[in-house]
């Protein structure tokens, strides 16, 4: 059993990382983590809806409901971890650098909850020297649903010039559902995946669309370099 917190070349390292770049994404809230298990062999996404992700990788699961157990993968953002008893929370990766996957078991770096791997989002840091914003909109329609829509931003603001920046990324999303309750009785049409917190002892017949979702998400980063041998970045989210 091995760990190491150096920073050395992925070609040197002895265990089994993966990296996806998403550079090239940096105002795109529409990927999350099922797009990043269809590019990384060996792991698995599913049961995916706003707030959680089941993320599976080695095939070592803790279940398909969460709570019952520790997870079997630790999800990070900037080395931060965002669960315990749970699954991922499934952020959409809005304004992210890149993707790394750690297959496990990783206890004796990351601790309990790493038997199968580890998930760890890595964000763009703040530019100190150039201002940038981007946005973007976005509209769906589901056929026999509701229509859904999402709006997305970044934005850089250098303070002092190669001392201070600030950084911001967030969005909103709201997915349309296409469960109907039928008019006569407490039956559903369509698929069984709803919301868990969808109570349908209170949904009145003939309510459409009972599974839509809105998602809410912002992030601030604040970096400064006093010394050029120190860097300090602190940060903030909030997810709804």
């Amino acid at each position: 059993v091995t760990a190491s917190k150096r920073t050395i070349s992925h070609s040197e390292l002895s265990q089994s990382v993966s990296i996806v770049k998403l550079g090239q994404f940096i105002g795109d809230s529409r990927w999350n983590s099922t797009d990043i298990s269809q590019q990384v062999a060996g792991v698995f996404g599913g049961f995916s809806r706003a707030g959680q992700q089941k993320l599976v990788i080695r095939g070592i699961s803790d279940g398909l409901y969460e709570g019952r157990s520790q997870a079997t993968v630790n999800s990070y953002i900037n080395g931060a971890r965002l669960n315990y008893k749970a699954s991922d929370p499934n952020i959409r990766l809005i304004d992210i650098d890149q993707v790394e996957i750690l297959r496990g078991p990783h206890g004796t770096l990351y601790g309990s909850g790493s038997l199968s791997g580890i998930y760890n989002i890595v964000t763009n840091q703040p530019d100190l020297n150039d201002y940038s914003m981007t946005a973007g909109v976005g509209y769906e329609q589901t056929k026999d649903g509701g229509d859904s829509h999402d709006i997305d931003g970044v934005i850089n603001l250098p303070i002092i010039r190669d001392k201070l920046a600030f950084r911001a990324a967030g969005y909103y999303r709201h997915q349309g559902g296409y469960i109907d309750i039928s008019e006569d009785s407490h039956i559903l049409t369509g698929n069984l995946l709803f919301p868990s917190s969808q109570n349908l002892l209170d949904v009145p017949p003939g309510t459409k669309n009972i599974n839509d979702e809105r998602d809410y998400y912002g992030r601030a980063l604040l970096r400064l370099v006093p010394t050029d041998f120190l860097d300090i970045t602190a940060g903030v989210q909030i997810r709804d």
